[in-house]
């Protein structure tokens, strides 16, 4: 019978049931994730993780773009004390714009701030400024 149109699949194709409906499953909770896709900065799509959805968290992440060890990853906060020394490195920087990471040690050591030129350099590339050379 070559022209004939069965509803039921033929014994020699095999289909397993279970597996397409396993899958159908998997395929729908990412579905139903993947609209949350649209961010393009990585804190934002990382703000999208739902720990409640039944989607696992690693497919979550793969989904996203995201590496699974950045979900678990908690940013220190700035101690108090780094924040005044920015301050003052602000302040420094607007008056002496010219003044690198060297000058700027030095003028917070002439105010009594113990501080080395690598953490002064730390701290400017942290608040994105430079030297105008």
């Amino acid at each position: 019978m070559v022209g004939s149109t069965s509803a039921e699949p033929s014994p020699s194709v095999g289909v397993d049931l279970k597996t397409l409906h396993a899958k159908i499953d998997e395929l729908t909770l990412e579905n139903d994730f993947y609209p949350l896709r649209s961010a393009r900065r990585v804190c934002w799509r990382k703000a999208m993780i739902d720990r409640g959805h039944r989607l696992p968290l690693s497919r979550q992440a793969e989904m996203l773009g995201i590496s699974r060890g950045s979900l678990y990853y908690d940013p220190c906060p700035v101690s108090a004390d780094d924040l005044a020394i920015m301050r003052r490195i602000d302040a420094l920087h607007l008056d002496y714009p010219f003044a690198g990471s060297r000058m700027l040690c030095d003028l917070l050591r002439g105010e009594g701030i113990a501080i080395g030129r690598e953490r002064v350099t730390t701290m400017m590339q942290r608040m994105g400024i430079e030297a105008i050379y």
